[in-house]
Parts: structure tokens; C-alpha cells; sequence
């Protein structure tokens, strides 16, 4: 597929090394491809044109209205409804309303469901499971994951592939409050097949607070 570059590649075409810019535009496999989309590397056309199958995939958020507002043109191409966590599409994109999001990543993360069960970006990195939370709730995920010193996930943008392991996952962590350390629990005890995003993701956005 064809995707623009962000930043410099080299690529061996019919076995020689071919330096490439920013802004070049190259035709490499699929998996490469949603590789350097994942780590912003390149891009790719808007959503309607990414040449992605969005079939069976829809947004899930807590306030349509404001969503649709914000990306306007884009959510045309997919269906969006509104309602707490849960899984309605066969590849559902849990996403805040008010996450500044580049919409050329919708579809790189509903591919990235070919291969994975979820997709989550991490929160910056310098926030520690150990840094959120209440006390109960730190000792509560203590006694599930053992050491507080971990990455967590940012909930505010997750890719579900729709099965058995994944609906039970999102059905505790609505149960528990939603919260990133809710989430987290629910990660280790049901260990789905979970890819972790880089944070810029869903960087430019203050990490929600959780007293």
C-alpha cells in the first residue's frame, strides 16, 4: 500500500538500499506499513481514502454530538453511536469525545485488529501505575499485578476485536469504574492478546484524573 513518509526510511527495493525523505510517498507491504503508521512515521491519506476495510468497524463514544462536530466529514465513513463501554461493532473504537485525535489513525488501528485483540496507546511514559489512582485502589491492583512500577494504558482511545476474552475484559472494567488502573487489572487476569501504541496517540491531551 502506499503511504507518505514523516520521517527518513531507507527501503531495499529488488536488493539495493533506497533512501527516502519526509514527504516521499513509497508502496511497502501492509505490516510495514501499519508499523511506521503506529509509530508516526508516516501517514496516509484522510480516513475515507485510506484504502483500509472499515467494514464491521464503528466508534463508540460518550457524547456523538460532540465526536461527530470534531471530525465532521471523516465519521461519514463509519458508524458512531453513543453509551458506556461496551462492544456494538465487530471492531469497536472506544474513544473519548474530546480526545485530539488525527482521524488518519482510525483506520491504522482498526487494521492493526487483523492480528491483535486490542490496540491501546500507554500514557506518557513517565506515568507509572504507582502515580494514579486512590490508596485502595493502588493496593487493590497491587495485589493483582504485584509491582506498581508498570506503564499504563490510556483508555481514552482503544481498538477491540469483538470475542469472547475482549467483552468479558470490557464488561469488568465498566463494572470497576473505567478507570486506567481498572483497566489494567483486567489486562493481567484475562491477558488478552494486547498491542500497546506509542503515546503519541493521544499526546496534547491532559491524562485524566482519578482521586
Amino acid at each position: 500500500m502506499w503511504i507518505q513518509l514523516l520521517a527518513p526510511k531507507t527501503i531495499e527495493i529488488s536488493g539495493k538500499n533506497q533512501r527516502y525523505n519526509p514527504g516521499d510517498w513509497v508502496e511497502v507491504g501492509k505490516h510495514v506499513a501499519l508499523l511506521w503508521l503506529a509509530d508516526n512515521s508516516a501517514q496516509v491519506p484522510e480516513m475515507a481514502d485510506s484504502g483500509f476495510d472499515l467494514s464491521g468497524a464503528g466508534i463508540l463514544t460518550d457524547h456523538k454530538e460532540l465526536l461527530c462536530k470534531r471530525l465532521q466529514e471523516e465519521t461519514k465513513s463509519i458508524s458512531v453511536l453513543e453509551g458506556a463501554p461496551c462492544l456494538p461493532f465487530e471492531r469497536t473504537i472506544l474513544m473519548d469525545s474530546a480526545l485530539p485525535l488525527r482521524t488518519t489513525l482510525i483506520p491504522v488501528g482498526v487494521a492493526l485488529l487483523d492480528t491483535w485483540e486490542i490496540a491501546v496507546p500507554l500514557m506518557d511514559y513517565s506515568t507509572l501505575a504507582i502515580h494514579l489512582g486512590t490508596d485502595t485502589e493502588r493496593e487493590t491492583t497491587k495485589a493483582v499485578i504485584r509491582d506498581l512500577r508498570v506503564p499504563v494504558y490510556d483508555t481514552r482511545l482503544m481498538f477491540v476485536k469483538r470475542n469472547e476474552t475482549t467483552e468479558r475484559l470490557i464488561d469488568n472494567w465498566r463494572n470497576a469504574g473505567k478507570t486506567p488502573l481498572a483497566f489494567l487489572r483486567e489486562v493481567y487476569r484475562i491477558k488478552p492478546f494486547i498491542l500497546a501504541l506509542p503515546c503519541t496517540w493521544t499526546s496534547g491531551m491532559p491524562l485524566p484524573k482519578h482521586d
